[in-house]
Formats: C-alpha cells, sequence, structure tokens
C-alpha cells in the first residue's frame, strides 16, 4: 500500500490564505473598474466635453457605457474567481476524502488488514525462490542428496529449503519445505549412527518415521485470490503449518503460483502499519 502524503499545515495555510487574496482582489477589481466607468462618462458629460447623441443624455450616455464595460468585465472575473474557487474546493475535497480513508485504515486491527490483502500482495514467485529441484528415478523415489537442502540453509542463510517439483508439462509443484530444525535433527541422528552426509538422500528424510511425523500436515495450499487472513488462521490452527503454496486451484497437487511463510505474514502486518 502506497503511503499518501498530504499537504502540510503550512501548504493548507497558504493556499487558503491564496484563495481569499484572490477573490477580494477580484471583487475590488470589479467595483473599481464599475466605479470608473460610471464615473468617467458622467464626469465628461458634466464638463461638456462629450458630445452625446441629441436622443441622450449625459447620464443616459454614461449608463450605457458603463453597461459595455461590465459586459466585457464580469464574465472576465467572473471566469477567473470561477476557476479558483473550483480548485480550491476540488482539491479540498480531495485531501479531506484522503484523509478518511487514512483515519479507516489506522483503525484496522491486523485481521482486518490480512482480510482486505490477498496472498497475491505477499506471496514470494518463484523465480525469487531458492528451491532444490526435485529429481525422481523410476520408482518416483527422490534421488537428489541432502546436502542440496542443506546448501540451501546454510550457503544462501534461509531458515528452509522448499523442494519443488518440474512436471511434464512445465508447471511446478511443491512437494514439501524443509526447515533447518528438521534438516539438522535429522543429519544428528543419522551422524550418530555413523552415517555419513554423503549417503543421505532426501528421501531419506522424508522416510524417516520422526522427520515424517514432524512434515505431515505442514504444508497448505491457497489461492492468490484468498485473503491472507486465512493463511494466518491455517498457521494458527495448526503450528507446524508455516508455509502456504499458492496455486491455481488451492490443492497441493495444482501448479504452483506463488509461496507465503510465516514470515511473510508477519512482515505484511507490520510493512502495512509503518504506511500509517
Amino acid at each position: 500500500m502506497a503511503k499518501h502524503k498530504s499537504d502540510g499545515p503550512q501548504n493548507g495555510e497558504f493556499r487558503d490564505h491564496l484563495a481569499k487574496r484572490i477573490v477580494s482582489w477580484s471583487i475590488i477589481a470589479v467595483v473599481f473598474f464599475g466605479l470608473l466607468a460610471l464615473g468617467i462618462p458622467v464626469a465628461f458629460s458634466l464638463l461638456g466635453l462629450l458630445s452625446p447623441r441629441p436622443e441622450l443624455t449625459g447620464a443616459d450616455k454614461a449608463v450605457e457605457t458603463a453597461f459595455g464595460v461590465f459586459t466585457m468585465l464580469g464574465p472576465m472575473m467572473a471566469g477567473w474567481v470561477g476557476v479558483v474557487i473550483g480548485y480550491y474546493f476540488a482539491n479540498k475535497a480531495h485531501q479531506d476524502a484522503s484523509n478518511n480513508t487514512q483515519k479507516l485504515l489506522e483503525r484496522m486491527s491486523p485481521a482486518e488488514r490480512l482480510r482486505t490483502s490477498t496472498m497475491k500482495r505477499a506471496m514470494r514467485l518463484p523465480p525469487l525462490i531458492d528451491t532444490v529441484s526435485v529429481v525422481r528415478d523410476a520408482e518416483r523415489r527422490i534421488t537428489n542428496p541432502l546436502i542440496d537442502a542443506l546448501s540451501i540453509v546454510q550457503r544462501k542463510n534461509r531458515t528452509r529449503a522448499p523442494l519443488v517439483e518440474t512436471m511434464k508439462d512445465g508447471t511446478q509443484r511443491m512437494v514439501a519445505v524443509l526447515h533447518e530444525s528438521t534438516l539438522y535433527d535429522f543429519l544428528h541422528r543419522k551422524l550418530q549412527e555413523g552415517i555419513p552426509l554423503d549417503r543421505l538422500t532426501i528421501q531419506d528424510l522424508l522416510d524417516d518415521p520422526h522427520s515424517a511425523r514432524r512434515l505431515e500436515g505442514s504444508l497448505k495450499a491457497l489461492c492468490e485470490s484468498d485473503p491472507l487472513l486465512e493463511a494466518k488462521k491455517l498457521m494458527e490452527r495448526n503450528s507446524k503449518v508455516q508455509d502456504v503454496v499458492i496455486t491455481t486451484t488451492g490443492q497441493l497437487d495444482a501448479p504452483m503460483v506463488g509461496w507465503v511463510t510465516n514470515v511473510d505474514v508477519l512482515r505484511h502486518i507490520i510493512e502495512t502499519t509503518n504506511e500509517d
């Protein structure tokens, strides 16, 4: 949400002062030129310096001249004042509407902010995600070495490593998300058993009963049009859920569109709060 920057008090006071000055001087100008238009013909008529038509007296000619001057000056002054007043009140109305909207957002709770935001606003897009590209054998078992997931956590300073599989049609599906706690727990137990790291695969972790219990139900799916609040609810209902994959249908087996973590949800709340 972009932050709206309204005019400061000094800008508002200057605009108010300028509008009042323009309107005031316009009224004074109309009065001045009107008196001048009336005064000059009358004065010249009284002095006999004008030669009025026989059917018109000096006063009649003065009225006729004044009418001509007002016909010229009236629309010009009215248009000038109208433009100034129109700009002033239109800008003022826009400012008031923006301020009212901002005040409404400031009164929104974190849950209301998430309800008005979709998954699309907070999700990470596949090109920007560091993932393990899943490779399977003929039996559909993952053959990637465990070091592929550990390298994302260790070398790229991430807290989790998503497993993403590219299908024959070119679409991608998220298989699982391996958190560093799960990776290190599995690695520690296997090293204690005397199994070297270079012999361990990601499939070994998925087959491990203890790791499987930690991963079971930890990944959920939603559509990109779903409110971000739905992701927060999934995470609150089950403490194991810290990742939500965004798919075309909202199902785990559908093509992947994006990814939202518990950190992304929290970051979105903080960012929208700071925008106020």
